[in-house]
């Protein structure tokens, strides 16, 4: 369903977020030998793609947080934001890329990338039932999103990787709350097989 492709690029971009006083620089700014992740999806009929959420770390610009003791310790900066995709015409196919040296005075890296979709609320499916989004997370380093996506234990992969899953609308009733929910289905993320998470190498 969709895939991503490293590639070199020669243009460089530069984003610019604004935080608080004490935040580090997050200012991006890509050197022009930057290898990039192009990420491209296909994106099926009643279905909604959603800006794909970028962490960049700094080994440079470090963080500090606290234990059960509360001694500080430092760790990586952190620098998250979302990302829209871009369709290309008229098209099913979006499009998106990201460099993986993100530059800048704290010499960001790309750290991780999440990329979500769910079931359009046009679908009739859709009416009086809580939705989830599907998600598919890509590793380059440690210190990644959060474990509690639903996506599995991240499997190893190297080069360029292509996925096409099919998944089925599946609904999920709670009782005990009075509640139902839809999501999509494409197998039991406790098995390997079907994780959406992966751990990426050159």
């Amino acid at each position: 369903m969709n895939f991503l492709n490293k590639n070199y690029a020669v243009i460089s971009f530069i984003v610019l977020l604004y935080g608080c006083d004490n935040t580090p620089d997050r200012t991006l700014s890509p050197p022009q030998n930057a290898k990039w992740v192009d990420v491209v999806f296909t994106l099926p009929a009643d279905t909604v793609l959603l800006p794909m959420e970028v962490l960049y770390r700094s080994d440079k610009c470090k963080t500090v947080r606290y234990n059960s003791s509360n001694e500080p310790h430092d760790i990586p900066g952190y620098n998250d934001f979302e990302k829209p995709f871009g369709q290309q015409g008229s098209s099913n196919i979006w499009r998106t890329h990201i460099a993986i040296d993100g530059g800048g005075p704290c010499l960001w890296q790309l750290n991780s990338i999440k990329v979500s979709f769910k079931i359009a609320d046009g679908n009739p499916l859709v009416k009086g039932k809580e939705v989830f989004a599907t998600n598919y997370i890509f590793d380059f380093d440690d210190y990644g999103f959060s474990d509690g996506y639903g996506t599995g234990k991240a499997k190893e992969s190297r080069g360029d990787l292509h996925i096409k899953t099919d998944f089925f609308p599946r609904i999920f009733i709670n009782h005990m709350f009075e509640k139902t929910s839809l999501r999509f289905f494409g197998g039991d993320t406790d098995y390997e097989k079907w994780s959406r998470r992966y751990k990426l190498q050159d």
